[in-house]
């Protein structure tokens, strides 16, 4: 989490649903990142934030944008 919100700068608790479903990626995308429709959502957070911001969001998501 803290790794997280120096990276992002917000806390992902803001984008997470609950135990079930987990962290919101499609809603953090929407309102946060907003990735430009001619690129992956990978890219865009690998350009603007760094190897190490996209392996953080994997990793709280629980899934690869690939």
């Amino acid at each position: 989490r803290n790794e997280f919100m120096e990276i992002f700068g917000v806390d992902p608790k803001n984008y997470w649903e609950n135990n079930f479903f987990g962290f919101n990626v499609i809603g953090f995308d929407e309102k946060f990142i907003k990735t430009p429709d001619n690129m992956s959502m990978k890219e865009y957070v690998t350009e603007k934030y760094g190897e190490k911001g996209y392996d953080v969001l994997t990793k709280i998501a629980g899934t690869d944008f690939d």
